[in-house]
């Protein structure tokens, strides 16, 4: 713990830290929470193996993160019924209920979710949103942000068809 998290503690009332912090410690999280909190990170390692091994197209450039568009694209395509985001036209059903799993949007119009997706999609690829089509590089900070927001928000079975769609793809593309 670092010096100014312990002053920050140390100027806590106690009741505070006796009544809230302490008994939310020991609260124990449900068995459905906690897998998919297991199966997030180990998702999100598979999913990045799938697509940085199959679908890197530079087979020169080591570095190459093209594999990023892909799955951020495939992303969409699976939230939004084989249609990619960007094209404008969204599935209310599907995209809008994985959208209101964020406990901020849960309550929110569809409106204001395609606002939120729009904010992370122009953050992400700012290049595409000044015309710059040879600026395609993806900002990391936000794309990390939107991998992690959208992979976040899919059940543990949606991850899982996710990566075998992909790696189905992917085989089909080697044949």
């Amino acid at each position: 713990m670092s010096i100014i998290s312990r002053k920050l503690i140390n100027k806590l009332p106690v009741h505070v830290i006796h009544q809230k912090i302490i008994p939310y410690t020991y609260m124990t999280q449900s068995k459905e929470l906690l897998a998919d909190i297991r199966d997030f990170g180990l998702s999100r390692e598979q999913v990045f193996r799938v697509y940085s091994t199959f679908f890197r197209f530079d087979e020169i450039d080591e570095d190459d993160d093209d594999w990023k568009h892909w799955i951020l694209n495939n992303l969409d395509i699976f939230m939004n019924r084989h249609a990619p985001y960007y094209t404008g036209k969204y599935d209310c059903e599907k995209f809008t209920d994985i959208l209101g799993r964020n406990f901020i949007l849960r309550n929110e119009t569809t409106q204001k979710k395609v606002k939120y997706m729009n904010f992370l999609e122009k953050n992400t690829y700012p290049g595409l949103y000044e015309n710059n089509l040879l600026d395609v590089v993806p900002c990391e900070y936000y794309w990390n942000r939107s991998f992690n927001f959208i992979w976040g928000l899919l059940t543990i079975s949606e991850r899982e068809q996710f990566i075998q769609n992909s790696f189905d793809e992917s085989q089909a593309e080697t044949f």
